[in-house]
């Protein structure tokens, strides 16, 4: 009779034992696949933010592009009007015409900044779901029992 009850002991001595080194090795993968979920996000976050930082660098350079434009336009102008008080029509329609290219540029410059920006728009909302997805894995592995009493 005490052989079967230490039998029976040690049994459940060997199966706390087990049930324990199991439950350290989920934590253990648990810890890994946050450690994990973590440098994706942030390299996630590091695209997103280079991307953004590339649109805005493009953006401006189109602005400065722009400003240089109306410069030149400006400058040509003035010594157009400098040299001659009354041009004849011929230069007219030229002056016309430059002021109707410098006016497409601009509203391809304005078009393009506004393409960037809506791309960049994008760009946001496609990683804001995996973003989303990515803290509810965290906090679930980081709070368990939180993660039980939602579902």
């Amino acid at each position: 009779m005490q052989t079967r009850l230490i039998a029976a002991a040690a049994a459940a001595a060997a199966a706390a034992t087990t049930a324990a080194a199991a439950a350290a090795a989920a934590e253990r993968t648990a810890v890994e696949l946050k450690g994990i979920l973590v440098r994706v996000y942030f390299a996630d976050a590091a695209a997103a933010t280079a991307a953004a930082a590339a649109a805005a660098a493009a953006a401006a350079a189109a602005a400065i592009y722009a400003a240089g434009v109306a410069a030149a336009a400006a400058a040509v102008a003035a010594v157009a009007a400098k040299h001659q008080q009354h041009p004849p029509q011929q230069h007219q329609q030229h002056q016309q015409q430059q002021h109707q290219q410098q006016e497409q540029q601009q509203q391809q410059q304005q078009e393009q900044q506004q393409q960037q920006q809506q791309e960049q728009q994008q760009q946001m909302c496609l990683y804001l779901p995996s973003f989303c997805l990515l803290l509810s894995v965290y906090c679930s592995i980081d709070n368990p029992a939180a993660a039980s009493q939602d579902k």
